[in-house]
């Protein structure tokens, strides 16, 4: 697999209606492995879209406690669809009912 740079940028997605957006390029369609470091107390379901793609969901465990009370991120490896060679959008907390986590950070590792 080949690897992208690591897109480095803390998004708090919140509660109720945030969304964190990153732009990657990578070389060719389909799907790619993301490496995802995020922060966050309790389970969180977070949907998760490549550029207007199907929405898919994704499971973030709790990573402890929230860095602010000294806690750590986790990283979290996802399988994502879509992508089409070139620039491309990655949208987290498309369904704004969710309760999100915090996102340290993504790494586009490689071809799926």
């Amino acid at each position: 697999h080949s690897h992208y740079s690591p897109i480095l940028d803390n998004r708090h997605l919140g509660l109720n209606g945030g969304i964190a957006t990153f732009t990657v390029e990578v070389p060719s369609d389909g799907g790619y492995a993301v490496n995802v470091a995020y922060v966050a107390v309790g389970t969180r379901n977070v949907s998760v879209r490549v550029n207007s793609g199907k929405v898919q969901i994704f499971e973030f465990d709790s990573s402890g406690e929230w860095c602010f009370n000294g806690g750590s991120s986790t990283v979290l490896p996802i399988e994502l669809d879509g992508f089409s060679a070139g620039t491309n959008t990655i949208t987290f907390g498309v369904d704004p009912t969710e309760s999100h986590p915090l996102i340290e950070w993504i790494y586009v590792v490689g071809g799926a």
